[in-house]
């Protein structure tokens, strides 16, 4: 998706944009933008752990590339910007977006304000990591980031999986890697998919019952992307370091409490 600056007003654009921001600030690779004061300590310190857990536990090298994180009060003004900025973006209620002019993130103040920064905020660590990744792998690392740091392992969706797992048999479902591979525009993600890439991630990510060779595996997998080495589709991938993985992750959500 091309990223593309364009004035909101004709006259005077420098002074209309000076006037919308009313909060700027840097932190890390984070350059801030806000139509509203922001509370800065819990919004950096929880990106901050973000990217500390992606450096850690995932072993990505995340860049310094500046990520430009634009925060509006309301929709209306989000998708006034949008409209002129992003415009096949407007009805998002968050977006990231990685272009030739580096990097940007938008949300606006809604309910979801936190979640919605945190996930796409993730997408924007992640690509200032790796020039590509599998879009299912993407999201699901995303979904899985945008949790609240004390309740990522064990969230209320884990209910959703398991419910999906339990009546997987009667359904003829199966929460496949293949499928989510075959999945290649984001418009054609809908809930199952965000609820088996999330399942996927938190697997790897969580099970211990095979001496962590699910997270060894991502960790592995995403070392030869950031080498700009393609290792071909994870399923595969997976497959050689983690046979029978499909029932492994079904395994998994059974019994994880």
């Amino acid at each position: 998706m091309r990223f593309l600056v364009l004035s909101i007003l004709i006259l005077a654009p420098a002074q209309a944009s000076a006037q919308r921001w009313v909060d700027q600030f840097k932190q890390g690779p984070f350059v801030f933008k806000s139509e509203f004061p922001i509370r800065r300590g819990p919004l950096t310190q929880a990106l901050a752990q973000i990217k500390q857990e992606l450096e850690q536990k995932l072993k990505l090298k995340v860049g310094n590339d500046p990520i430009n994180v634009h925060l509006f009060n309301t929709r209306r003004s989000y998708q006034t910007y949008m409209k002129q900025h992003v415009p096949e973006a407007i009805n998002r209620q968050a977006l990231f977006v990685k272009g030739p002019q580096g990097s940007s993130v938008y949300a606006y103040k809604n309910r979801d304000f936190d979640t919605d920064i945190r996930h796409e905020c993730t997408h924007a660590l992640i690509h200032n990591s790796v020039q590509f990744i599998p879009l299912w792998m993407d999201e699901g690392l995303a979904e899985y980031f945008e949790l609240k740091a004390g309740t990522r392992v064990r969230p209320a969706r884990l209910n959703n999986v398991r419910n999906a797992v339990r009546w997987a048999p009667l359904n003829r479902m199966r929460i496949t890697l293949t499928k989510l591979e075959a999945v290649d525009d984001i418009t054609d993600m809908g809930a199952a998919e965000y609820r088996d890439s999330w399942a996927w991630i938190h697997f790897l990510m969580n099970d211990t019952r095979n001496n962590n060779a699910g997270r060894a595996a991502l960790v592995a997998y995403l070392a030869e992307i950031q080498k700009g080495q393609p290792p071909g589709p994870f399923s595969t991938y997976l497959s050689r370091k983690l046979p029978q993985n499909e029932a492994k992750l079904i395994q998994h959500f059974r019994t994880f409490r």
